[in-house]
């Protein structure tokens, strides 16, 4: 069940509509958003961009980390995960082993990106410069 709204008893016309029509609003945003689709262990499933935080690699295994805490693990190889993501332009490669969504940064370190989720992902030797600068042109892009 995917409840999106209540109504309660006694229900007035208006208040019914009203709640539809902010239901029909939702659906229309989401199909006009940005996602990829992934192959995973549980079939095939459709990953809002918005709504992705950041993906890692664990051998095989690439991790898709979502807003909601949820983890999606897919069989393929990181390279093509990263060849569908670095077309958007929020997703930065900080690490050999991870992409993360510059939407959800909290802070970069010397060494590693905080995430708003709290999540901690390690950046490269040598490559905070580049990440920090990533992050400041898609700041100054206007982007959240």
């Amino acid at each position: 069940m995917r409840a999106v709204n209540y109504v309660l008893k006694p229900i007035s016309s208006d208040k019914l509509f009203s709640i539809l029509d902010e239901l029909v609003e939702q659906i229309e945003a989401e199909k006009n958003e940005d996602a990829i689709i992934v192959k995973s262990t549980e079939g095939i499933q459709k990953i809002l961009i918005s709504s992705l935080v950041f993906v890692e690699v664990i051998g095989r295994n690439v991790l898709y980390h979502l807003l909601s805490g949820r983890v999606i693990e897919c069989i393929e190889s990181f390279s093509s995960a990263c060849d569908s993501l670095l077309k958007f332009n929020c997703f930065i490669k900080p690490h050999r082993s991870y992409l993360v969504n510059m939407q959800y940064i909290e802070a970069i370190h010397h060494n590693q990106i905080t995430l708003r989720t709290l999540s901690t992902i390690p950046i490269v030797q040598g490559k905070a410069k580049d990440v920090k600068a990533q992050y400041l042109a898609y700041q100054m892009e206007g982007n959240d």
